[in-house]
């Protein structure tokens, strides 16, 4: 496993796209319910809703009802990037393809043999590079 990611109450976190809360979290949120179900608020007075505002509200009622276990929520994985397939369109050796396209051969042959998938920022590069690869050397060339 990477030694990256984030630390977050002493827990290490590496991929933050799917969103978890961990246990503390939980019996934090139920001590709030516990502290404020008696109180009565005020009423509101009409405010103008923004769409972050409502997209918010909305995604954090869906992470309490999936921490309850009202409700499951899906995973969001990338589709796979066909590293070799992009190689072979050019017609390139893997030594000829690192050189041109500046990217590590282990890298390059990790992604081919399935072994990890690119990261983001090297899954749209390598979309640049599937759909203009001319553009891209013209463009590592002039370095």
């Amino acid at each position: 496993m990477p030694q990256g990611g984030i630390l977050l109450n002493g827990e290490r976190w590496d991929n933050i796209a799917v969103l978890r809360i961990p246990k503390l979290m939980d019996e934090a949120i139920e001590e709030e319910e516990r502290r404020f179900t008696h109180i009565k608020m005020p009423k509101k007075i009409a405010a103008k809703k923004t769409t972050f505002g409502t997209s918010l509200i909305s995604a954090m009622n869906l992470v309490l009802a999936h921490k309850r276990g009202q409700i499951e929520l899906e995973q969001v994985r990338p589709k796979p990037i066909d590293v070799k397939a992009i190689r072979k369109l050019l017609k390139m050796s893997q030594t000829e393809f690192s050189r041109a396209y500046r990217i590590g051969k282990r890298a390059l042959q990790e992604w081919e043999q399935g072994g990890r998938q690119p990261d983001s920022a090297a899954r749209a590069y390598l979309t640049v590079i599937a759909r203009e690869p001319v553009m891209v050397r013209r463009a590592l060339a002039r370095e």
